[in-house]
């Protein structure tokens, strides 16, 4: 599920619980659209058949492997070819956290999950759940003792407004909006070490607030690792695995209000980092490299705008698009973002409408005067980036500026997925999906509405799932294979991650 999505439907839940690289040199075209139709193939591919599922055997390859969990606590590895399959249960009580792919280790050894509840009788605690043998380990209770009185102190951290004098003087209603915001972030804070050696988990096992705390697996320890009297809102371990950015939340009258700080999980006394960014209507896009985070501005119907990157080593703040941005496109192998503004509801002088490419240093250029709507969502294409024009079509844009129209309507809300390796692209709609090459040639079509597109890493094939039912299609022109999930009609594979 997007982050974004989760971040604005918690905010929601809580008001109403309380009331850089160079940029390359622009090609020698001008500022333009060039429009190139779209040639339907002489000899369009049939719509192929669904065929029946076939009963599984045991896990067949050593990998790589799909595991996903289907809602119910059970969790499945299948081959990446779709042939075998290998289903383990949580034990009695066992669920996942939101972000399932935070869970899940790298190496692919571990699955961290929740037991009990934040609420009464307050028994919350981490499970550590083995992936080859099917055992589990309790990690750490994550509520202290005299829950939700000992949040006490973090009603200090609260902030009011002019209209909220009555709240601001009623010791109880400040601990309830304080325990609101504990409650929200203590089950998605959480995320793995590059090297699977550590599991940051935010826990009140000190109190008085939630804090970052790292366990090793390989002794089994748990380090504190930060000191702050605001509770925690979500954990991310960078990519070179040399600090952990993390969100602290703090109540206002109406809003709740996230604040960025960076720690360091080599040093082993309690830390804490000044806050270097925040506020109530941010967002984060994630890493886009080993050390840079990428944040905008936005919500309540804004589109994105001042697009900032964090440098975690320095703590610097670089704003790269000062501007609206009704949609983008993050290039992390080019370093750059595509993007187009909205100066129509901004009423923005600058920048002109079109599209543009923004380096990571804040360098811009305009490709194009047309208006698209870029497509969320999308994986780095080597070709193509993915957008909607003006007649609701499927176009494609170059770097150059050139925009190609495929001539098709495709779902808004499932963006086309291209393979790791761009040689090809599947785009669904209502009533088909269909594979396509890298040059946006049909090679196939079938009679599905797959709302989950999953490559394999290797881009040997996808699988595609369409309610209630999971198929598994090769990219060397084989029978699309259906796979049985399980045998209840309403589970589906929503939360998955490749295991290597």
């Amino acid at each position: 599920m997007n982050k974004h999505f989760i971040q604005l439907l918690l905010i929601a839940i809580l008001l109403t619980a309380c009331g850089p690289v160079t940029l390359p040199p622009p090609p020698t075209v001008t500022a333009t659209q060039t429009i190139t139709p779209y040639q339907t193939p002489t000899s369009r591919p049939t719509q192929t058949a669904i065929p029946a599922a076939t009963p599984h055997p045991t896990l067949q390859t050593e990998g790589p492997y799909l595991l996903y969990t289907d809602g119910y606590n059970v969790l499945t590895t299948i081959d990446a070819n779709g042939i075998g399959r290998k289903q383990m249960g949580l034990p009695t009580g066992g669920y996942f956290s939101w972000y399932f792919e935070n869970t899940v280790s790298p190496d692919g050894k571990w699955v961290a999950y929740y037991k009990g509840s934040e609420r009464e009788p307050y028994d919350l605690a981490l499970h550590l759940f083995n992936l080859s043998n099917g055992t589990s380990q309790l990690i750490s209770n994550l509520i202290a003792p005299g829950f939700p009185e000992n949040l006490e102190p973090v009603t200090k951290t609260l902030y009011f407004g002019e209209y909220d004098a009555e709240c601001e003087s009623d010791p109880k209603c400040r601990l309830t909006r304080v325990e609101s915001a504990f409650r929200e972030g203590i089950r998605h804070s959480i995320d793995w070490s590059p090297d699977s050696k550590f599991l940051a988990f935010a826990a009140q096992i000190d109190g008085p607030s939630s804090d970052v705390y790292i366990f090793s697996t390989e002794d089994n320890s748990i380090q504190r690792l930060t000191d702050e009297l605001e509770n925690i809102w979500s954990i991310d371990w960078s990519p070179n695995g040399e600090r952990i950015l993390y969100e602290h939340s703090v109540m206002g009258d109406t809003y709740l209000s996230r604040f960025i700080r960076i720690a360091d999980p080599k040093i082993k006394s309690l830390q804490h980092p000044e806050a270097i960014d925040g506020g109530a209507f941010w967002f984060s896009y994630g890493w886009i490299n080993q050390n840079s985070y990428l944040i905008y501005n936005g919500g309540e119907g804004a589109p994105p705008n001042r697009l900032r990157i964090i440098n975690i080593e320095t703590q610097e703040i670089k704003e790269i698009w000062e501007y609206s941005a009704e949609s983008f496109f993050v290039d992390k192998e080019n370093q750059i973002i595509v993007l187009v503004p909205y100066g129509t509801i901004w009423l923005d002088e600058k920048p002109e409408p079109g599209i543009y490419v923004v380096s990571f240093n804040g360098e811009f250029r305009k490709i194009s005067d047309r208006i698209v709507r870029i497509i969320d969502g999308q994986d780095a294409t080597k070709h193509y980036i993915a957008a909607i024009n003006d007649y609701k079509e499927l176009v494609s844009i170059k770097l150059d500026g050139s925009i190609t129209s495929l001539q098709r309507k495709p779902d808004h809300y499932v963006a086309p997925r291209s393979s790791p390796n761009g040689k090809w692209i599947i785009i669904t709609n209502e009533t088909e999906t269909e594979l396509y090459s890298e040059d946006l040639q049909v090679i196939k079509s079938l009679e599905i509405h797959a709302t989950e597109i999953i490559w394999r890493p290797d881009s040997a094939g996808v699988f595609l799932y369409s309610k209630p039912k999971l198929f598994y299609l090769s990219t060397n022109n084989e029978t699309p294979k259906l796979i049985e999930i399980c045998a209840l009609e309403d589970c589906e594979p929503y939360k998955y991650v490749w295991l290597q």
